[in-house]
């Protein structure tokens, strides 16, 4: 959950500021209606936003998340079983958390697809109608390798595309220090060498007349 700094109003129409941590702006709305305020407008809190950023959910991480629901979803493991050994076993604190409400919101009677519906930063809406199209169609484990077999093709693409950047920045980088070796240290040297090698040549010039 984040946290989430609020202004509402109350039945009386007073205004009410604080700070409160749900899942997501809907979510703050429906907390806040259960103690008798109406939101007017929330944002997340600095230090809420601090520790998002700090615990980003990496695309490997969503690699991962596909990989072990297509395994336990293909099992025929129980959809909550599965999500409870997957958030068990997650490394990112961040994505435990996102695993974690959506187990809260399924057992509160959404489907999967809702679950994800309600975490837009982690899965976007592609991510989700795919998911809402495998549970309609019982196709669900298949969509699900689908989904993750795209992100590892991104993940490579994006690989592959920071090598080709760097390779040429490494390149430019040796090419410009070669040039720099050559300016500070060498022509240096070579002047001195001509400069000795043209007095040399007019000290011996006499003895070779």
């Amino acid at each position: 959950m984040a946290v989430f700094s609020y202004s509402s109003v109350d039945a009386l129409g007073k205004r009410v500021s604080g700070r409160l941590e749900a899942v997501n702006l809907i979510d703050l709305e429906m907390r806040l209606k259960r103690i008798g305020l109406d939101l007017i407008n929330a944002e997340l809190a600095n230090d809420a936003r601090a520790a998002l950023f700090r615990g980003r959910i990496t695309r490997r991480d969503l690699i991962t998340f596909c990989f072990h629901m297509e395994q336990m979803t293909g099992s025929g493991l129980p959809l909550l079983e599965g999500l409870e050994e997957l958030r068990d076993s997650l490394e990112s604190r961040r994505f435990r958390e996102v695993v974690g409400s959506m187990i809260e919101a399924i057992e509160g009677g959404k489907t999967l697809s809702e679950a994800l519906e309600d975490h837009p930063a982690v899965f976007d809406r592609i991510f989700v109608s795919l998911t809402r199209a495998g549970e309609q169609t019982g196709q669900l484990p298949e969509v699900l390798k689908r989904i993750g077999d795209t992100l590892k093709w991104q993940d490579e693409l994006a690989a592959k595309a920071v090598q080709v950047v760097l390779y040429p920045s490494f390149a430019a980088l040796f090419v410009f220090g070669a040039a720099v070796f050559l300016l500070i240290y060498l022509v240096p040297q070579l002047a001195v060498l001509f400069k000795n090698f043209g007095q040399t040549r007019r000290q011996l010039g006499p003895i070779f007349r």
